[in-house]
């Protein structure tokens, strides 16, 4: 197995080539360090021919790594303990078992890739905690990866003034309003980009999708938590993209983000309403709380329903009374998906998770995230490298080259990065829809 970059530099090349002509023994490469002897300027003054060239600072700032130096360093920290572990948990074993393959096909330039990881038990505070400690310990952290928006934010102040960059793999409710050279980096799309992607895609195809043979238009019942996460999607730019598309609004209904929350009458009211799609702003038990409603009552099938990406993920059918319920749900989605036989990086992933001795609870979106997201840090990490003098980088290295990166597609096929302008999340969906167990295809 190969690991798939996006455009190399040619500055391997030269590297590659450079090193090759420094050895004497084809089988072994020495690297010869060369130290810059400042040049006599009385002399040079004396003579006004003289061309030698002005002394050159081989200096270096004392928080870079050495590319002849040791194994490189990614902190992580997570949660494989709380209630969202479950959700969280593939994408932390997904990161590991990357990082064996990356290990596998010599490292990073021939350095071991080592994985510190924290556990927060799902809080805040603990992550807090955790980072100061990484901060405190190491005069160098490249990065630090967290799995949850919440997390990336309490810790943002610390990694201002630290310069490190925090990988964010959390969900995203809103587009965040950043400072000049922020350093949180995102992966999701957030939730009211999502809905306004699904309603025009409604609009696109309603004569095909329209649940009913009646056409009365398009009737939106909006059913999400009653937090700033579940009012996130449906903004004053949303409910005006409903007018402008001629899609009515007649329901909306807030409740609590439990598991055993009863909606029923909900539901109900959203049939009389005369609803013919349902939206649903939630994830893991909130999509299948719903789907399991429509069921017990036999109104399914006046219904279209959606919701967002991290819908599309083994988590929820873990609520779902049964694994059909599920089928015919739509989702936008950043990313791929096991059964898109066509992708060449889904190959990769999909082998190494048939081959890492994993269970089926690490079929999961977060999974292929987190791989994806890995690959490109091994990328950046390879890059600053490269460009840097003597081989010598820090957090600002990394953060340079995330923030130019522009229609950068991870591992050629997995998701574009657009990082340019400010721009810290992704903004590139396809609509995909459940048609079988696990089987979330991708309409054309």
């Amino acid at each position: 197995m190969k690991k798939i970059f996006g455009n190399f530099s040619s500055s391997i090349i030269i590297l590659i080539l450079l090193l090759s002509a420094c050895s004497s023994n084809p089988e072994q490469v020495v690297v010869t360090q060369i130290v810059n002897t400042p040049i006599n300027q009385g002399a040079a003054e004396e003579n006004a021919f003289d061309s030698t060239p002005e002394p050159i600072d081989t200096s270096q700032p004392e928080n870079l790594i050495n590319l002849d130096e040791g194994p490189i360093t990614i902190y992580h920290i997570g949660d494989l303990t709380s209630r969202f572990a479950p959700y969280n948990a593939p994408a932390i074993r997904g990161l590991e078992d990357w990082a064996q393959v990356i290990n596998n096909e010599d490292g990073i330039l021939g350095h071991e890739l080592v994985l510190d990881y924290s556990e927060n038990g799902g809080d805040v505070k603990e992550t807090i905690s955790a980072f100061e400690k990484i901060v405190e310990n190491d005069n160098n952290p490249l990065m630090v990866v967290v799995y949850q928006t919440e997390h990336a934010e309490a810790i943002l102040p610390i990694a201002r003034k630290n310069e490190i960059p925090v990988i964010n793999l959390g969900i995203m409710p809103v587009q965040p309003e950043f400072q000049t050279e922020d350093f949180l980096f995102n992966f999701y799309v957030p939730y009211d980009e999502q809905l306004s992607f699904f309603l025009e895609f409604l609009v696109d195809n309603w004569a095909e999708i329209n649940p009913v043979t009646l056409d009365t238009g398009i009737r939106l019942a909006y059913f999400a938590w009653e937090d700033f996460f579940g009012q996130s999607a449906l903004t004053a730019g949303n409910r005006e993209l409903l007018e402008s598309l001629g899609i009515q609004l007649v329901a909306e209904e807030y409740y609590l983000p439990s598991s055993v929350e009863n909606i029923s009458n909900a539901v109900v009211g959203a049939w009389y309403a005369g609803a013919n799609v349902i939206y649903t702003n939630t994830y893991m038990h909130g999509p299948a709380l719903i789907l399991n409603n429509l069921n017990r009552l036999v109104l399914r099938d006046f219904f279209v329903v959606g919701g967002p990406s991290p819908t599309l993920d083994i988590t929820s059918y873990s609520y779902l009374e049964y694994n059909s319920y599920l089928e015919g749900f739509y989702a936008p989605s950043p990313y791929p998906w096991y059964s898109d036989e066509n992708n060449i990086a889904i190959h990769l992933l999909k082998d190494n998770l048939e081959n890492s001795d994993r269970t089926i609870a690490d079929n999961s979106q977060k999974r292929i995230l987190a791989q994806g997201v890995l690959e490109l840090l091994v990328f950046t990490i390879e890059e600053a490298l490269l460009e840097s003098e003597g081989g010598k980088i820090n957090g600002n290295s990394i953060y340079a080259i995330l923030e130019n990166l522009e229609g950068y597609q991870v591992m050629d096929s997995l998701f574009e990065i657009d990082f340019t302008d400010g721009n810290r999340t992704l903004n590139v969906m396809q609509m995909r829809q459940v048609r079988d167990f696990l089987g979330f295809e991708l309409l054309e």
